[in-house]
């Protein structure tokens, strides 16, 4: 089973450098430089936040915080608010769907998740 710690080997496999943010009861992986990969913003880089809880994968991590500096210019989803990470960034509120199934329950299933929030419908 995947921990904390190990979100941010994963996010190294994947070839990005991360920062570590303490908040609370969850750490945050700020990544200054990622490229969406899919949708309309697809090859555009931006930098994000994810927040991983302590006791991931049993608890679900939730939302992203998001740096666009303008690449992403229309006004998606409400649930956008102030991030812990500056005044130019913001919290995007959303859930991980189907986190109780334990084969979901991993930073892969998660990453792929947030990627399609990116993808900006």
């Amino acid at each position: 089973m995947s921990t904390q710690h190990d979100f941010g080997e994963f996010l190294t496999k994947k070839g990005l450098f991360y920062e570590i943010v303490p908040e609370g009861d969850k750490t945050i992986y700020k990544v200054s430089s990622y490229e969406i990969p899919n949708g309309g913003y697809a090859g555009k880089t931006i930098s994000i936040g994810f927040p991983i809880p302590k006791d991931f994968p049993t608890v679900a991590p939730y939302g992203i915080h998001v740096k666009s500096d303008g690449v992403i210019t229309e006004d998606v989803q409400a649930g956008k608010n102030a991030s812990i990470l500056g005044t130019e960034w913001k919290f995007w509120s959303r859930t991980v769907n189907n986190w109780n199934d334990p084969e979901k329950r991993n930073c892969q299933y998660y990453f792929d998740h947030v990627n399609r929030w990116l993808e900006l419908r």
